[in-house]
């Protein structure tokens, strides 16, 4: 969902799944519940959306076909999930989960974002902002232009534009982003919130695929696949073939490299009470609040380093 990406964004998403969910839990039929999309005011790409989804159920498709008709236009986790939803009689949960996770994802990314607006800014100050300063103090003290300052600049900012693109476009090669999934889950710092934000999408899934009521081996294959991490996918995975066999739910996901002491208690504790989709659900929330921690604790130290940064180049700059 990057920059020029023809995927919705996660704003998108949200906006789409929370009108669904609230639609569909009224008793409007899915149909009509893409036409009050097709007129609502969430936006250009939200109506564009409906409209072409509209016309797919109105030529005779099912509701599955009609999304997956999108291609790259929606995101593959939204599409399976419905297409589960539709098959178990239980668009309702389906959507409420979406709107769930689709929100959450897009209140951590504007967190995010908030808290790397500034830093950014201050990356700007020290390569471009300060150099320019200099040339301009240098020419009031000395005369002449600044053009060759701005010559020197010019090759650091078409850089910077170079290596945003490039990122961008890396971005949206499906076997870039899933090998850099697998990387950051071995990169310290990193590696504990990337496992937990695929932990809560997988416990999130589970919780839903339960209470529709998905078959516990067939959940698990679907909300490991869903957890958006190959890495995780394969672990997480092997404990519906351990299910097959006959294995408790607890000592199925008891080999498992990335669930934590908590995450396996949950776990068996929902088995034992009774409660195993809502066990996943605190799984999931419990992962989702921790990762968010993590990440804002990251973040924080980021901002006093370039501080330092910026002071460091200006006493540079004036020796």
């Amino acid at each position: 969902m990057g920059l020029f990406s023809p995927t919705l964004s996660i704003r998108g998403m949200m906006l789409m799944c929370h009108a669904l969910e609230q639609t569909y839990r009224a008793g409007i039929p899915i149909h009509r519940c893409f036409f009050l999309l097709r007129g609502s005011s969430h936006g250009l790409a939200v109506r564009r959306m409906g409209c072409a989804v509209l016309a797919a159920l109105e030529a005779g498709a099912t509701l599955s076909q009609a999304l997956a008709a999108q291609g790259r236009r929606l995101p593959s986790y939204f599409v399976r999930m419905v297409q589960v939803g539709e098959e178990a009689g239980a668009l309702g949960p389906m959507f409420q989960l979406l709107s769930t996770c689709y929100t959450d994802a897009w209140k951590l990314r504007r967190r995010l974002i908030t808290q790397i607006t500034y830093p950014a800014i201050l990356v700007l100050v020290i390569i471009f902002g300060i150099p320019l300063l200099r040339g301009f103090l240098l020419t009031v003290m000395h005369g002449g232009n600044m053009s060759g300052t701005f010559i020197a600049l010019l090759p650091y900012f078409i850089g910077l534009l170079g290596a945003l693109a490039a990122i961008n476009l890396l971005w949206r090669i499906p076997a870039v982003t899933a090998g850099l999934k697998i990387l950051l889950l071995y990169v310290p710092l990193f590696s504990t919130p990337v496992r937990q934000l695929g932990l809560a999408r997988f416990g999130w899934t589970m919780e839903a695929l339960m209470n529709a009521g998905v078959s516990t081996p067939k959940a698990i294959g679907i909300a490991a696949a869903c957890s958006g991490n190959l890495r995780l996918q394969r672990d997480l995975g092997r404990a519906g073939q351990r299910v097959i066999q006959g294995r408790p739910l607890a000592e199925a996901f008891s080999a498992s490299r990335f669930l934590s002491r908590a995450d396996r208690a949950f776990i068996e504790t929902g088995e034992v009470t009774g409660t195993a989709p809502e066990a996943f659900g605190r799984l999931a929330r419990h992962n989702y609040e921790s990762a968010l921690f993590r990440l804002t604790a990251l973040l924080a130290p980021l901002e006093m380093i370039l501080i330092v940064l910026i002071g460091l180049w200006v006493v540079s700059s004036l020796i």
